[in-house]
């Protein structure tokens, strides 16, 4: 069951689109987390905070992409995890799909789409 305060993670290596994503989210009454940059902070993150929602960019700078992460993550806390890519091809769908996504989001993302994506997961009832 979803809580009354979605608290969601916002994961991307460009802090200005991680922030648009935030702000969006507050707008819509949501509430986000400090965002951050890699998947390494977004495992320390879903551990200390454990969010209600994820949304992670699959291509992440370091050691890890956001595919990785995801599954990582998801070997520790059931989470509705949303992709934010750049790329549309096939190849990044289905790897990404190994992750069992709630949804994929191309970039730019608006914030219609973000409002539409986190409504359905709480109707649904994934968080």
């Amino acid at each position: 069951m979803c809580k009354d305060n979605t608290r969601v993670l916002v994961v991307d290596d460009e802090l200005i689109i991680a922030h648009q994503v935030c702000q969006f989210l507050k707008l819509f009454g949501y509430h986000p987390l400090t965002p951050v940059t890699s998947g390494s902070e977004a495992i320390k993150v879903v551990q200390e905070q454990q969010p209600d929602i994820i949304f992670i960019d699959i291509s992440l700078v370091g050691e890890m992409n956001g595919i990785q992460a995801a599954l990582k993550i998801r070997q520790f806390h059931d989470v509705p995890i949303v992709f934010i890519t750049g790329y549309s091809g096939s190849e990044i769908v289905n790897r990404a799909q190994q992750a069992n996504p709630a949804a994929i989001l191309e970039k730019p993302i608006h914030a219609e789409q973000i409002r539409a994506v986190v409504e359905q997961i709480v109707k649904r009832g994934e968080c």
